[in-house]
């Protein structure tokens, strides 16, 4: 059952927070699985960092859906080189089939992947399929990062921009710096912006979070900027946002200082009281701290 907090949690007046798992290893995304009143199907899945998908079954028990997805050893640096890795999960509500994003060792490159895991009851992968793979990457922040299904049923991609060379996020011939939009099995849909490119807005920094809203039918994301302008942006189709030159461009609201955004939802399915429905929530974890395993 889920552990009440302790006290000296501040919580938002009027909520409630109910700590739900503990033993996670820097969880960095989740997503949730289909409704079940089945006590050991799936409630959501965590993907954890250095290399594991775990999932949460309705009766709050963890298991590992999915694990050792990294072919090196992290060194946990933060911030730094321990940024990498496992960061994207999301599912595919009609197959329950999970993605993955994460990044690998190629000789002596990071290359970033999608991964497609199919499972038949949920709690662990049988079978995985590598659907888009070989996207330059960096031992650290601005890769792949989060994932989510469009109400067209397309996958679209968060993507950061390398780091070393930010001028990617210009470049339409490099998946870097972009938000990309592709079939669940990673071809190019016909109606993308750009033809034959999976391409679908540019000109971002290290967009982490997203999340869709059902009242415009848009995805909204979080971008990070260098060391100012942290932002919202709703992403439109052939959209340009600005980066390197400019983080505000296309944002609908902006940071002056850094905030370090991550992810966000809307309260849109009842979950809230109805003063918050539409209202765009937003996790502000601040500046990384160094750490020591």
């Amino acid at each position: 059952m889920p552990i009440k907090p302790t006290e000296s949690w501040w919580i938002f007046p009027g909520f409630q927070l109910e700590l739900m798992a503990t033993g996670l290893h820097k969880p960095t995304n989740i997503a949730m699985a289909n409704p079940s009143e089945d006590r050991d199907a799936p409630l959501l899945y965590v993907a954890e960092l250095y290399g594991d998908v775990k999932v949460l079954t309705n009766d709050c028990k963890v298991r590992t859906y999915a694990g050792d997805l990294l072919n090196y050893q992290p060194n946990y640096v933060l911030p730094g080189s321990g940024e990498s890795g496992v960061i994207g999960v999301c599912v595919d509500p009609p197959s329950q089939d999970v993605f993955i994003s994460s990044i690998y060792k190629d000789g002596r490159d990071f290359k970033a992947r999608i991964l497609r895991t199919h499972t038949s009851d949920g709690l662990a992968a049988d079978s995985v399929d590598t659907i888009i793979d070989g996207v330059p990457s960096v031992l650290g922040a601005h890769q792949i990062q989060t994932m989510t299904i469009g109400f067209d049923g397309k996958l679209y991609v968060n993507l950061g921009d390398g780091m070393d060379n930010p001028e990617v996020a210009q470049d339409d011939g490099d998946l870097r710096g972009k938000i990309l939009r592709m079939n669940l099995d990673g071809t190019i849909p016909k109606d993308n912006p750009i033809e034959d490119s999976l391409v679908y807005a540019k000109g971002f920094r290290n967009p982490f979070g997203a999340a869709w809203r059902r009242s415009d039918k848009s995805l909204y994301v979080s971008d990070n900027g260098p060391d100012n302008h942290d932002r919202i942006a709703r992403v439109r189709p052939g959209g340009n946002y600005g980066w390197p030159e400019d983080m505000r461009r296309g944002s609908i609201f902006w940071w002056d200082f850094t905030q370090a955004t991550g992810a966000l939802d809307f309260a849109q399915d009842g979950q809230f009281p109805e003063e918050f429905h539409d209202q765009l929530f937003v996790a502000l974890p601040g500046p990384a701290r160094y750490h020591a395993r």
